[in-house]
């Protein structure tokens, strides 16, 4: 049985949201803001897709430079965004409000620690 895993991802408010060929709703997010969990916060220019997989199923991926990581999306009636997800490198969770403001947390497996990221998104299209 493979645990569940939380994700979190952020969006630049400059940044304008699209939609792909297939319909799915995406997201764009960007991070200023970079804090690791046993060193001081400091500057940071990281941008993250969220792409939506599977409506009726929630099922969203983020997309970074790096890797994809596949989870539940959650589009709250109240506005803003969750994500709740990861893979096989840890886990991910990104709050998004609804005016945009994002908190992006990454739970590594390899060496337990965490690292959280501060930014905004655009918005779900």
């Amino acid at each position: 049985m493979q645990p569940h895993f939380l994700t979190t991802l952020a969006l630049v408010a400059a940044q304008l949201a699209t939609q792909t060929a297939a319909g799915e709703r995406t997201m764009t997010c960007g991070f200023t803001r970079e804090c690791p969990e046993t060193a001081a916060c400091g500057a940071t220019a990281y941008a993250i897709t969220i792409e939506e997989k599977h409506a009726a199923a929630q099922i969203f991926q983020i997309v970074t430079d790096a890797e994809t990581m596949t989870g539940r999306g959650y589009a709250l009636e109240t506005g803003g965004f969750l994500f709740q997800g990861g893979n096989a490198n840890g886990a991910h969770l990104l709050t998004v409000a609804p005016q945009g403001s994002a908190r992006y947390s990454v739970h590594f497996f390899k060496e337990p620690m965490a690292i959280s990221y501060h930014g905004r998104c655009g918005e779900l299209r």
